[in-house]
């Protein structure tokens, strides 16, 4: 029952326990595939080619030699094919196609001359030996030997009287020993290359977790700055391509410093993760939040005046009854910059001109605002807060 198992797990290259998993080989599958079907042609050209080069040496005669050289530009027809195919079935066919019509060619080749000369013994033997060249399953390794051996049984033992029964005998049995010779070689393959894309598929796993957590704030699960670049250049093809309007919006907590001061870090770091949360719940798809350090976010917003949604987030904060302090709500201040489609705008300029807009919002008496960036906020310093390019990963 174990060996029926493990050859059912081997029948198809590309199923697994898991639909993730299978998509995923499937995908993988698709380019091996038509690689492997392509390999298959080329090693068949060149071997049909080279037995019809050596039915040129033995003398052998023009009708070995236009039936091998006839084989040898299929195989190169299958080449072109398989190269300009994208779809997995149709290389299967690709490959079965090829195989079985240089089976069959042989099988006529002998019913023709009315003997089986050793080159036609090595040509059968080839056949079978380049099944394993094409990264297929045990399913499509085993139909397509079936179909090469039931063409040369078939064949042969329907006339028996032409060949004689030594001649027959030996064909099954270089037939037979081949085939299972293939089939053990495929067996082996298939093993390795399902192996081979666990291990893939596991590691591409790791390797994306790692990477999302190296991009994310390990506080508030917020992007941090190093999203920042690339997520602005997302936006800015996005709003681009549909003529969308966007808004980049720089934020901070209200006396942060204070609240930390007065009520300790630890209901300091539960005011952050709140924040996160309320500014989460006005995000749209394709918008994103970061973290630059400290009480300073980054929303990117698919907007033209963002200051709705913020005040929304704002609201969220206010019912948080486990935020409460003797200064009153927690409370949040924001700059941002409108930002039309295809205005060509770089990353610094516009985050400098939000920053302007949040330096005046928390220069005002009670803070808790959000306010545009406008072009009389240009006389400002760069520096205006102490910030000098800070998307960049420290």
């Amino acid at each position: 029952m174990k060996i029926f198992g493990t050859l059912s797990s081997l029948w198809s290259s590309t199923d697994f326990d898991g639909d993730e998993l299978t998509a995923y080989a499937q995908r993988l599958m698709g380019e091996e595939t038509r690689h492997g079907v392509m390999l298959l042609s080329v090693v068949c050209f060149v071997l049909l080619a080279s037995t019809a080069l050596a039915n040129i040496g033995l003398d052998l005669g023009e009708l070995y030699v236009y039936t091998y050289a006839a084989l040898a530009v299929l195989s190169l027809h299958m080449y072109f094919s398989a190269k300009t195919t994208r779809d997995v079935k149709a290389h299967h066919l690709l490959g079965m196609t090829l195989l079985v019509i240089c089976g069959a060619a042989i099988v006529l080749l002998a019913h023709k001359t009315g003997e089986f000369n050793p080159l036609m013994y090595a040509t059968i033997a080839l056949l079978f030996m380049v099944v394993p060249a094409a990264p297929w399953g045990l399913r499509e390794a085993s139909l397509v030997i079936a179909l090469v051996y039931f063409i040369f049984t078939v064949s042969t033992l329907g006339v028996a009287s032409r060949f004689g029964g030594q001649t027959l005998w030996a064909l099954q049995y270089f037939i037979v020993s081949c085939a299972a010779i293939s089939l053990v070689l495929v067996v082996r393959n298939v093993a390795i290359r399902k192996q081979d894309i666990v291990i893939r598929f596991d590691l591409e796993n790791v390797q994306r977790q790692l990477e999302t957590l190296a991009s994310r704030d390990p506080l508030t699960g917020a992007w941090n700055r190093r999203v920042l670049e690339p997520a602005f250049k997302t936006l800015m093809t996005r709003c681009a391509t549909e003529s969308l309007d966007s808004s980049f919006c720089v934020l901070d907590i209200d006396h942060f410093k204070r609240i930390n001061d007065r009520n300790g870090h630890e209901f300091g770091d539960n005011v952050l993760d709140a924040v996160v949360q309320a500014l989460h719940q006005i995000l749209l798809p394709g918008e994103s939040l970061v973290r630059m350090g400290g009480d300073e976010f980054v929303a990117l917003l698919i907007d033209t005046d963002p200051r709705e949604r913020l005040q929304q987030a704002m609201a969220h904060l206010r019912e948080r009854a486990d935020l409460k302090t003797n200064d009153g709500p927690i409370s949040i201040s924001g700059g941002f910059k409108r930002i039309a489609p295809n205005a060509g705008l770089r990353l610094e300029a516009v985050y400098q001109a939000a920053d302007r807009a949040l330096y005046v919002a928390k220069k005002a008496r009670n803070s808790n605002k959000i306010v545009e960036h406008d072009v009389s906020m240009n006389a400002l310093p760069d520096t205006a807060k102490g910030h000098e390019f800070p998307w960049r990963p420290r």
